[in-house]
């Protein structure tokens, strides 16, 4: 699972914001500190620092990462020293020098180590010695490497039948969050089992999300179709990661094979028509994994199983078995 670059949002620092240490409007004037406000962990991250010398001579750029306790130097670029450019190590810090100078720090393979806040400081030389600093925040994530899944569910409804399912999303870096769907709406906050998520060694969270309800005739209106379905979430991150449609017939135990999937952007359904799913039109910064679908069918006034037509891909079958059965009697015949 990728992020698209052009999705990242980044901590944008206008010059209002910029923290001014010394020197005015005609000293140094950091313009703009870039910082990728949430990242995938095994990513790069780009940190850029704009500034106009205003005539000034550069010093030093440093930047420093900030936690609740101390600010840390992890790299040091000042052109008249040699080397010019200086990492010190830190946790979660793995510095690109090869791709790093004085406006641009490239951080590689970031983990959950790296989550924190960022900030440069840039200084000019005498006689002035003005400086300026400015920063963000950036937060580590870590997605599901797995759709998340519906358990708990049977084959066949009918009125007045109690569902009771679960869907788990695999763990992740904060917790997912998880919606239910019942019939393409959004399922009744009554009906929603809630559990605390269950943390791993390795920091990451499993989230579970419960949905019990009794069926109503209002379900079933949909051909006597009810179907489930519930999306995971990760902190408004983008994936790569497809969906999926699986169809259970209340005439058949035995589920059909998955449908074919696409990546993000859209799903294929069983009938190969391909729709993108209705969230990513809400929000383009969103991760959604979505579960298989159980579509239930049955008659939706008795609960008893609904008569199924003969399908096209069926009739190949068919004829053959039909060939064969005449070309038995034809031998059968032939040989009396």
């Amino acid at each position: 699972m990728t992020i698209n670059s052009t999705r990242n949002r980044s901590n944008q620092i206008e010059d209002e914001e910029l923290k001014n240490s010394r020197g005015g409007v005609h000293g140094i004037q950091l313009l703009q500190v870039s910082v990728p406000s949430v990242i995938q962990a095994g990513e790069g991250a780009a940190l850029l620092c704009d500034v106009d010398m205003e005539n000034e001579r550069l010093y030093s750029v440093k930047w420093y990462k900030d936690d609740e306790v101390e600010s840390v130097e992890f790299f040091r670029f000042v052109p008249r020293e040699t080397p010019q450019l200086i990492v010190y190590n830190l946790p979660g810090i793995n510095v690109n020098k090869t791709l790093s100078d004085w406006q641009r720090v490239y951080l590689s393979r970031v983990s959950l180590a790296s989550s924190g806040h960022y900030r440069c400081e840039v200084s000019a030389e005498g006689p002035s010695f003005s400086s300026v600093s400015g920063g963000g925040h950036m937060e580590v994530v870590v997605l599901p490497k797995k759709r998340p899944t519906i358990t708990g569910g049977r084959n066949s409804y009918k009125a007045g039948d109690l569902v009771d399912v679960n869907c788990t999303s695999a763990a992740s870096k904060p917790a997912a969050n998880i919606r239910w769907f019942i019939n393409e709406r959004k399922a009744n906050a009554n009906y929603i089992r809630q559990y605390k998520a269950v943390s791993g060694d390795d920091g990451l969270e499993t989230t579970v999300l419960g949905l019990t309800f009794e069926v109503h005739e209002t379900h079933l209106q949909n051909e006597g179709k009810l179907t489930l379905r519930c999306v995971a979430s990760v902190n408004s991150i983008p994936s790569d990661n497809s969906y999926q449609h699986n169809q259970y017939h209340s005439n058949n135990n035995n589920p059909p094979p998955a449908a074919s999937t696409a990546s993000l952007g859209g799903y294929e359904t069983n009938a190969g028509r391909t729709n993108p799913p209705p969230e990513h039109f809400y929000n383009p910064l969103i991760i959604e994994t979505m579960s298989m679908v159980s579509e239930v069918r049955f008659e939706a006034s008795s609960g008893s199983l609904s008569s199924i037509p003969l399908r096209p891909q069926w009739m190949a079958p068919i004829c053959v078995l039909v060939a064969a059965m005449v070309n038995g009697i034809l031998h059968l015949h032939g040989s009396l």
